[in-house]
Protein backbone atom coordinates (compact mmCIF):
# COMPACT_ATOMS: atom_id res chain seq x y z
CA UNK A 1 0.00 0.00 0.00
CA UNK A 2 2.57 2.33 0.76
CA UNK A 3 4.64 1.89 -2.00
CA UNK A 4 1.79 2.49 -4.41
CA UNK A 5 1.35 5.63 -2.51
CA UNK A 6 4.87 6.75 -3.09
CA UNK A 7 4.94 5.62 -7.07
CA UNK A 8 1.66 7.19 -7.46
CA UNK A 9 3.21 10.58 -5.95
CA UNK A 10 6.33 10.48 -8.10
CA UNK A 11 4.18 9.78 -10.93
CA UNK A 12 2.09 12.89 -10.26
CA UNK A 13 5.30 14.68 -10.04
CA UNK A 14 6.88 13.95 -13.12
CA UNK A 15 3.69 14.50 -15.00
CA UNK A 16 3.87 18.34 -13.57
CA UNK A 17 7.58 18.89 -14.86
CA UNK A 18 6.18 17.29 -18.47
CA UNK A 19 3.53 19.08 -18.48
CA UNK A 20 5.72 22.57 -17.80
CA UNK A 21 7.98 22.06 -20.55
CA UNK A 22 5.09 21.18 -22.99
CA UNK A 23 3.56 24.66 -21.49
CA UNK A 24 6.80 26.40 -22.64
CA UNK A 25 6.87 25.02 -26.20
CA UNK A 26 3.25 25.88 -27.01
CA UNK A 27 4.16 29.53 -25.44
CA UNK A 28 7.01 29.75 -27.60
CA UNK A 29 5.14 28.45 -30.78
CA UNK A 30 2.06 31.04 -30.08
CA UNK A 31 4.93 34.15 -29.54
CA UNK A 32 6.73 32.97 -32.65
CA UNK A 33 3.53 32.79 -35.08
CA UNK A 34 2.64 36.24 -33.05
CA UNK A 35 5.50 37.62 -34.02
CA UNK A 36 6.51 36.05 -37.61
CA UNK A 37 2.86 37.24 -39.00
CA UNK A 38 3.20 40.63 -36.66
CA UNK A 39 0.25 40.10 -34.69
CA UNK A 40 -0.13 39.95 -31.39
CA UNK A 41 -4.15 39.01 -31.88
CA UNK A 42 -3.04 35.74 -33.88
CA UNK A 43 -0.33 34.88 -31.67
CA UNK A 44 -3.02 35.18 -28.74
CA UNK A 45 -5.64 33.14 -30.37
CA UNK A 46 -2.36 30.51 -31.07
CA UNK A 47 -2.47 30.21 -28.02
CA UNK A 48 -5.84 29.58 -27.00
CA UNK A 49 -6.44 27.12 -29.97
CA UNK A 50 -3.81 25.21 -28.68
CA UNK A 51 -4.59 24.83 -25.18
CA UNK A 52 -8.20 23.76 -26.17
CA UNK A 53 -6.94 21.38 -29.06
CA UNK A 54 -4.30 19.89 -25.73
CA UNK A 55 -7.11 17.36 -24.22
CA UNK A 56 -6.91 15.25 -26.94
CA UNK A 57 -4.42 12.82 -27.03
CA UNK A 58 -3.96 11.89 -30.43
CA UNK A 59 -3.00 15.59 -30.88
CA UNK A 60 -0.57 15.42 -27.94
CA UNK A 61 1.36 12.74 -29.86
CA UNK A 62 1.44 14.59 -32.91
CA UNK A 63 2.93 17.79 -31.46
CA UNK A 64 5.56 15.69 -29.31
CA UNK A 65 6.77 14.48 -32.63
CA UNK A 66 6.58 18.18 -34.68
CA UNK A 67 8.38 19.67 -31.44
CA UNK A 68 10.95 16.99 -31.62
CA UNK A 69 11.81 17.82 -35.09
CA UNK A 70 11.61 21.61 -34.33
CA UNK A 71 14.59 20.85 -31.36
CA UNK A 72 16.60 19.29 -34.47
CA UNK A 73 15.52 22.25 -36.69
CA UNK A 74 16.93 24.54 -34.09
CA UNK A 75 19.93 22.64 -33.55
CA UNK A 76 20.89 22.77 -37.44
CA UNK A 77 20.04 26.36 -37.35
CA UNK A 78 22.15 27.33 -34.57
CA UNK A 79 25.08 25.01 -36.14
CA UNK A 80 24.93 26.36 -40.02
CA UNK A 81 24.33 30.35 -39.02
CA UNK A 82 26.58 30.32 -35.89
CA UNK A 83 29.70 28.51 -37.68
CA UNK A 84 28.35 28.29 -41.54
CA UNK A 85 29.45 24.80 -41.69
CA UNK A 86 27.26 21.77 -42.47
CA UNK A 87 29.16 19.31 -40.57
CA UNK A 88 28.72 21.36 -37.15
CA UNK A 89 25.00 21.81 -38.32
CA UNK A 90 24.74 18.14 -39.10
CA UNK A 91 25.89 17.39 -35.24
CA UNK A 92 23.63 20.10 -33.96
CA UNK A 93 20.54 18.79 -35.37
CA UNK A 94 21.28 15.69 -33.66
CA UNK A 95 22.27 16.80 -30.95
CA UNK A 96 18.55 18.83 -30.46
CA UNK A 97 16.58 15.61 -32.07
CA UNK A 98 18.45 13.90 -29.08
CA UNK A 99 16.87 16.41 -26.89
CA UNK A 100 13.36 17.13 -28.19
CA UNK A 101 13.26 13.28 -28.01
CA UNK A 102 14.40 13.20 -24.31
CA UNK A 103 11.96 16.02 -23.79
CA UNK A 104 8.59 15.08 -25.76
CA UNK A 105 9.34 11.41 -24.78
CA UNK A 106 8.24 11.95 -21.41
CA UNK A 107 5.62 13.95 -22.86
CA UNK A 108 4.43 10.46 -24.33
CA UNK A 109 4.53 8.65 -21.32
CA UNK A 110 2.33 11.79 -19.55
CA UNK A 111 -0.02 11.24 -22.05
CA UNK A 112 -0.12 7.51 -21.86
CA UNK A 113 -0.77 8.03 -18.08
CA UNK A 114 -3.92 10.26 -19.21
CA UNK A 115 -5.26 7.38 -20.79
Amino acid sequence: MRGDIRSGLSHVSKNAQVSGIFGVELIALAVFIGWYFHSILLGAATLIGLILIWKYPIVTILAAFIFTAIWGYLGWFIGTAGFANLEVGLVLAGVGLFIGYIINLRGLGFIRGLE
